[in-house]
């Protein structure tokens, strides 16, 4: 009864103690730097409402702030009024998720990074705040205020590509869809609600004995959605290539495109040797009929001085 007493006076003491440095954001930012990772492993191990109370102390970068760290409360407080979730990305470092083709949907609204490890473990201890819940921008799940319900169509006007790629692809993806979101990139790997981000995939990864974990063995928490934008030159070309019977172009195609796209959002490839053939395959074939193409040129313009 005395330690949870003195437990209880401590942790009352911190929170004072926290507003108060809180109060000049100069001073809180040097704290911060230096005790961050303890304040978030103490919201990770801490139950109750304490969680939610050291949660207005946290300070991040977001994509509208610049080097400038923000807390949740400046970050909702300037939220779009129709904003129904707090996006952010996880990663490694910085110049990781500033450069992810993620945020290509995201020009209009602020997200924020968390570059942490202890970041991942930290959105799911919290799960929401201020009764707004988080929302990685790289899962399945995400809300965007006024989003056109007719992208609900673009799966049915695509339903024979999709449908094509996802046998190519089989239990590498949970399933095929039309991104609601890209407008410049051909595809992203994203995941399901429930599953495991790119940058936790990382850390369990790193752990020891993560060869036998059987989270992974399951799949449930590595399930991967491959989202695709139709009008992408690269996707209109692989259509025409499985509307044209070319079976084994398309093949290739879907696989090299979706492995390419995993790199880039983050996950590792359990075989990359047979990625870089996959890719000097496609360099090689590419120079053969750029090669072919001239060898013909030449015949014709011959032709005709003859």
């Amino acid at each position: 009864n005395v330690m949870k007493l003195i437990k209880r006076v401590l942790t009352k003491k911190i929170l004072d103690m926290l507003n108060d440095i809180a109060k000049d954001n100069t001073e809180y930012l040097k704290f911060y730097k230096n005790f961050a990772n303890s304040l978030k492993l103490g919201m990770y191990q801490e139950k109750g409402d304490i969680p939610q109370k050291l949660a207005k102390f946290l300070r991040y970068k977001t994509t509208k702030s610049g080097d400038e760290y923000i807390s949740l409360d400046d970050y909702i407080d300037r939220m779009d009024k129709s904003q129904e979730q707090i996006y952010l990305i996880t990663g490694m470092n910085i110049d990781e998720v500033k450069n992810s083709p993620f945020l290509e949907a995201f020009s209009n609204y602020e997200v924020i990074f968390m570059v942490e490890p202890i970041d991942e473990f930290i959105i799911q201890a919290l799960m929401k705040y201020r009764d707004i819940e988080f929302q990685r921008i790289t899962s399945e799940g995400v809300k965007l205020p006024g989003e056109d319900k007719k992208d609900e169509n673009k799966n049915a006007d695509s339903e024979d590509l999709l449908k094509a790629m996802k046998e190519t692809l089989g239990e590498l993806v949970d399933k095929v869809i039309v991104s609601p979101h890209l407008t410049k990139s051909a595809c992203i790997v994203s995941s399901s609600k429930y599953a495991y981000s790119s940058t936790m995939e990382k850390i369990l990864r790193a752990q020891p004995g993560a060869a036998d974990n059987v989270m992974f063995d399951s799949g449930f928490m590595t399930k991967k959605i491959f989202e695709i934008n139709p009008n992408h030159p690269v996707i209109v070309d692989l259509n025409n290539k499985r509307i044209n019977n070319l079976t084994n172009e398309f093949t290739d195609g879907v696989k090299l495109i979706f492995e390419t796209s995993m790199l880039e959002c983050g996950y590792a490839l359990n075989n990359i040797s047979s990625y870089t053939s996959k890719v000097f395959g496609y360099i090689e074939r590419s120079l053969r009929s750029s090669n072919n193409n001239n060898e013909t040129n030449q015949m014709n313009n011959n032709s005709v001085e003859n």
